[in-house]
């Protein structure tokens, strides 16, 4: 996790861009970003939402935790046509 997360993503707002190409890379047609400044009852949170497909368990344990499988080499053009945002051969950090 720590892989995916500090090493990966260098600031704030590439990790949304992520989650937005994510959306895209998922097919997508919207996606809804909503901020929430923190309260005394809780605190700031940002959500992104999408209408696209998910995920399976077994495909987050197995491919999204970890970076660069031959899974995510496979997949260039989504069902629909769309080509994928996502980084495929992006080489694994040491």
């Amino acid at each position: 996790m720590l892989t995916l997360g500090l090493e990966l993503i260098s600031s704030e707002a590439v990790a949304l861009s992520e989650l937005v190409k994510n959306s895209y890379d998922a097919d997508a047609s919207t996606v809804v970003i909503s901020l929430r400044d923190g309260t005394p009852e809780g605190p700031a949170s940002l959500t992104v939402l999408d209408d696209g497909v998910g995920m399976s368990s077994d495909t987050v344990m197995r491919t999204w935790l970890e970076p660069a499988t031959p899974s995510r080499r496979r997949r260039k053009v989504s069902p629909t046509g769309r080509r994928s945002l996502g980084e495929p051969n992006r080489p694994r950090p040491r």
